[in-house]
């Protein structure tokens, strides 16, 4: 049986790719499609590449602010603790999911301001929580070496992107700066 005229296909949420943000600084899905006989035989070429821009909202729990990141010192380990984020739909405010994976940003220093600590993509966590080992010497945005251990940590926690950068502010969700270690 031929089928022609407009057909709708839906991809469920947890089979999606993580999210990009674009040059624009909007998030969303870049897709294509094609078309597959019935009987597998018969394949259609790809669409074209679309862009697909979801109508998400990020939410953190009740009462919690952009700061609302605890960090706590133990030995030679600074652990960074925060609260998951709801990923709602921003049309009709249904909860999607909990997030579960987030890209942590991470800038160690002693309250330098010119020139400033650099910003280093620390790594992508699963869950809200994770530790690091205090270092001992970090660098500056100059490219100087400053061989003693920081005393002061600023954290940016971000939802996990295929493309992690500190431009993605459309999906920054919690921010803390030069919180003493």
């Amino acid at each position: 049986m031929a089928i022609s005229g407009p057909l709708k296909a839906t991809v469920a949420e947890e089979d999606l790719p993580y999210i990009t943000v674009f040059d624009d600084g909007t998030a969303g899905y870049t897709v294509r499609y094609r078309i597959v006989s019935e009987d597998g035989n018969r394949f259609s070429h790809y669409s074209p590449l679309y862009r697909v821009i979801p109508n998400y909202i990020y939410e953190r729990p009740a009462g919690k602010t952009l700061s609302d990141v605890e960090i706590l010192t133990a030995g030679p380990y600074v652990n960074v603790v925060w609260d998951p984020i709801t990923i709602k739909d921003k049309v009709t405010g249904n909860t999607i999911r909990k997030a579960l994976e987030y890209d942590i940003f991470l800038k160690w220093g002693k309250g330098e301001t010119n020139p400033d600590p650099v910003w280093i993509f620390e790594e992508r966590v699963e869950g809200t929580a994770q530790g690091f080992v205090h270092p001992t010497q970090y660098e500056l945005d100059d490219d100087t070496v400053v061989a003693s251990k920081p005393n002061k940590l600023s954290v940016e926690i971000y939802l996990r992107s295929t493309n992690p950068s500190r431009n993605n502010t459309s999906l920054l969700v919690y921010k803390l700066d030069g919180e003493t270690v």
